[in-house]
């Protein structure tokens, strides 16, 4: 007996990567969608919640769309750049 308290299962943990923006907002969903499908009308309940995790879901958004800009910005930096490589190699102004 005393062998078999020692082997006790460790309870199941879900691993979640949170290395992308959008892993945060896809957890967020499922997290509304979870709050939501309640049928007690603890939605009500939850409404502090659900603020908290649509604002969240919203930095998570605005951060992947700054993300999206700063790589744009980049790559028109970076044709900018090698025009004006190209135009001094060939002596223009």
């Amino acid at each position: 007996m005393i062998a078999k308290k020692c082997i006790e299962k460790r309870p199941k943990r879900s691993r979640i990567a949170l290395k992308q923006p959008e892993d945060g907002r896809r957890l967020i969903r499922l997290c509304l969608a979870e709050i939501f499908n309640q049928n007690d009308g603890q939605v009500a309940a939850s409404a502090g919640k659900i603020a908290n995790l649509l604002n969240t879901w919203a930095s998570l958004w605005e951060l992947e769309k700054a993300v999206d800009l700063e790589n744009r910005i980049a790559a028109i930096e970076k044709q900018q750049k090698e025009e004006e490589f190209r135009r001094q190699a060939r002596g223009e102004r």
